[in-house]
């Protein structure tokens, strides 16, 4: 009888184990995508920066229509996308 009762206390405490890494696994996933979601953001954050900087080299920042440039850069999405 003790050796089923010893068998049993090991697989408690596997079990147990197994329970405390998957925790530890669920908590560093969701750092994981945390992190990712911050890169993310980042690399957006930086892409409008650039888009920012074309428009100050092309000598508009302070100067172009809102709703003009948008519409020039609609009507010529095509011609501006990058072709794969």
């Amino acid at each position: 009888m003790m050796n089923v009762e010893n068998l049993l206390a090991k697989k408690n405490l596997l079990l147990q184990d197994l329970e405390d890494e998957l925790i530890t696994t669920e908590k560093k996933l969701r750092h994981c995508q945390y992190e990712q979601e911050a890169l993310k953001e980042k690399k957006h954050e930086l892409m409008l920066i650039e888009a920012g900087k074309i428009v100050e080299k092309a000598g508009l920042l302070e100067s172009y229509d809102e709703n003009e440039l948008y519409l020039l850069l609609l009507m010529n999405k095509s011609q501006l996308t990058k072709k794969g």
